[in-house]
């Protein structure tokens, strides 16, 4: 999970969310921990803020940032997944997020949903995705978009598993048709 949080890059978030983890536990005077957990939190409510302003790259460093501070965040590998998501080439780093957002919380159905369709555009993944978004479907059956997706990448799932024609049954019908004509052509030629 830490090598997910490292491939977000990471420019100066670390020092930033260290900087506001301490000022969290020294202002509220509670414990490191408390304040490194309040601290997580702050810093991955910045980093939603800036996937709604667009800014994806810095939404993924503070993300990444966050899970420096608390590994085990499943709101920030959750943040981390949805950036990763949105930036080209980076769908394996996006769907590992995502997975360990979904182990660390299996009930969240917006991280099913995300890491289902991730898992859609990955290759060979298909039968993930429907299981990730049957998921999604199950804890909430009136999901934003969630019957959708779940009804293409079932379809793209039978596609995938339907029986190929390929050139032989054509070739063959081809074949066959050349020796009619050919046969009628000798026969009726005969007279």
């Amino acid at each position: 999970m830490r090598a997910v949080a490292d491939a977000a890059g990471g420019g100066g978030s670390g020092a930033e969310s260290r900087r506001v983890g301490a000022d969290a536990a020294g202002d509220a005077g509670g414990t490191p921990a408390e304040g490194a957990l309040a601290d997580s939190t702050s810093v991955v409510l910045m980093a939603e803020a800036r996937m709604q302003q667009g800014r994806v790259g810095e939404a993924a460093a503070l993300a990444a940032g966050s899970l420096a501070i608390v590994p085990t965040s499943a709101r920030a590998y959750a943040c981390l997944g949805n950036a990763l998501y949105h930036m080209e080439r980076r769908s394996e780093e996006a769907v590992a997020a995502c997975s360990a957002a979904v182990a660390l919380h299996p009930n969240d159905k917006h991280s099913k949903f995300r890491l289902g369709c991730l898992l859609r555009r990955v290759p060979g993944r298909l039968a993930e995705a429907v299981h990730q978004l049957q998921g999604c479907i199950h804890i909430e059956q009136t999901y934003p978009g969630g019957v959708e997706a779940l009804d293409e990448a079932v379809d793209a799932l039978r596609e995938l598993r339907k029986p190929r024609r390929g050139w032989k049954p054509f070739a063959f019908n081809l074949a066959g048709a050349l020796t009619f004509i050919v046969m009628f052509v000798f026969f009726m030629g005969r007279d």
